[in-house]
């Protein structure tokens, strides 16, 4: 048995590679063997030959049908890209300057940045070729959201309307209520 060992450990040592690849090709081989054979939790009816029975196991099927998504684009063109309105305005008022030539879509490409460019360097800006609160201040195209939309202010020529209910069935106002209506506007 000695000898046996013996001769067995020299085979090993001079040649690693071979005994090693071998080894992790058995090991290999045994789990997926035993994973195939032992450990699936259905029987698969098309096998080579049956691992078990099928009479104790569970439908492989289920009684529920699939959620499946269909996803249907349109044949042809794909979907136009939609532009920043920002883009858009920046892009009209250049082209109605006769700084910009291209398609007043909302997308920001070369032309855009060029005119955009040209603009600034002929009002004397520096030309990043960006928008900026800068350029859109120049071009009197600032954004307007509900933050920066300025609010009316009264017109100080025109009398102030007297409410209906402070009206008597003359015409007439009653003037100790429609002074106070005058002097101070009502809240709502």
């Amino acid at each position: 048995f000695q000898d046996g060992a013996v001769a067995v450990g020299g085979m090993i040592s001079r040649n690693p590679v071979l005994v090693g690849g071998s080894t992790a090709f058995l090991v290999t081989l045994f789990y997926v063997s035993a994973n195939a054979l032992w450990y699936q939790p259905f029987p698969h009816a098309g096998a080579f030959f049956a691992t078990r029975s099928i009479a104790g196991f569970p439908h492989a099927t289920p009684d529920e049908p699939e959620t499946t998504f269909n996803i249907v684009r349109p044949s042809g063109a794909p979907a136009p890209i939609k532009g920043d309105p920002v883009v858009e305005q920046v892009q009209g008022i250049l082209k109605d300057l006769d700084f910009y030539s291209g398609t007043v879509d909302g997308i920001s490409g070369p032309n855009t940045r060029k005119a955009i460019q040209d603009y600034q360097q002929k009002v004397g800006l520096s030309a990043s070729g960006e928008i900026d609160a800068l350029l859109l201040d120049q071009l009197g195209a600032t954004p307007k959201t509900a933050s920066v939309v300025p609010r009316p202010q009264p017109r100080p020529d025109m009398p102030a309307a007297v409410p209906v209910s402070l009206q008597t069935g003359s015409g007439q106002t009653n003037s100790g209520q429609a002074d106070a209506a005058t002097q101070a506007p009502d809240a709502r």
